[in-house]
């Protein structure tokens, strides 16, 4: 509520060292873009990064989701209700709820990146209906979901998330484009896990499989030359989906980079800095960490990464289709 959020956002802002934030949360129903925006308020120079729980049980799964956890943690059988999210700390399991971890330090530096990979394309979709700030009723003066069939020929059955896992919505907003893959439907809308506003404009996003691997792989070698001790990274599921077999190769790129490394999946990922971000899906969002005040200090750009020219290759063709949409 209110009163908890700008309680955390004074004690943050007069926190010495502060450095970075991991902010975990549970819940759909949170408002987690309110809370981002209300405790970056007085520190935009701090990343704000993290994710959603992201243990998705449906119908008859659900026993086997508690009895799992029932052999390891008694706490959860005593959970009721439809939610599927959950933090746990020290034995206790909340289905709603956001933990705020700060990492501070005189001599730490934290540099976080976001990635998104996919670009609008195509005409503006005004969101309309919109209930609990992330709840879209009408996308182009249409039912939501079937703005999926019009544009992308995706009916509403069983396999809808896994068919429009791709085909992020974009938005553009405060400088940068962040974007929105359904979590859930209900009836006619569609249910965002970051906040869409009433009138908002939103496009279809298209990506190339090549350009995100190489925008992966830029990044790393960015963060190679400050030599980091620790990385988190917090990567959409659907880039999974997106990149197939080859979806590895980002997690190669930073853990070749750094061995302390914590990869993580879940439902949104968080990235609020300098006023940008938020509430996110479709991302890669790595935090890297070091104790090192000589490279922590260093004001010197450095030199831009080259980048390898490609091999000869037969080109697949969502690549190829990639391109002829992007020209």
């Amino acid at each position: 509520d209110e009163i908890e959020r700008e309680k955390t956002a004074r004690q943050l802002a007069t926190q010495p060292g502060l450095k970075a934030g991991l902010v975990l949360f549970a819940g759909l129903q949170l408002r987690a873009d309110d809370f981002l925006r209300h405790v970056s308020r007085d520190i935009p120079d701090v990343p704000l990064v993290g994710m959603g729980a992201g243990f998705i049980v449906l119908g008859h799964e659900r026993a086997t989701f508690k009895d799992y956890f029932q052999r390891n943690m008694q706490a959860l059988a005593n959970l009721e209700g439809d939610d599927n999210q959950y933090l746990s700390m020290q034995g206790r399991f909340y289905p709603h709820g956001l933990l705020l971890v700060t990492l501070s330090g005189h001599d730490l530096t934290a540099k976080a990146q976001y990635l998104l990979g996919w670009h609008p394309v195509g005409k503006y979709l005004e969101a309309t209906g919109v209930t609990q700030g992330k709840i879209v009723h009408k996308l182009d003066g249409c039912a939501a979901a079937a703005a999926y069939q019009k544009y992308l020929g995706v009916p509403m059955d069983k396999f809808f998330n896994v068919n429009i896992a791709e085909f992020p919505l974009l938005i553009e907003r405060e400088g940068t484009v962040i974007g929105r893959i359904p979590l859930a439907v209900d009836g006619e809308g569609i249910c965002f896990p970051g906040d869409v506003h009433e009138g908002e404009q939103l496009r279809f996003g298209y990506a190339n499989p090549q350009e995100v691997l190489t925008e992966t792989w830029r990044a790393s070698e960015e963060i190679a030359r400050l030599h980091p001790d620790a990385i988190f990274l917090f990567v959409c599921g659907s880039r999974t989906l997106f990149l197939q077999e080859r979806e590895r190769e980002e997690y190669a790129d930073y853990h070749r980079v750094c061995r302390e490394l914590a990869s993580h999946h879940g439902n949104g990922e968080i990235y609020r800095y300098h006023g940008q971000g938020g509430m996110l899906t479709g991302a890669f969002v790595a935090l890297s960490l070091w104790e090192n005040p000589i490279c922590g200090g260093c004001t010197t750009p450095l030199p831009p990464v080259e980048v390898p020219e490609p091999l000869p290759q037969e080109i697949p063709l969502v690549t190829r289709l990639a391109h002829f949409i992007k020209a």
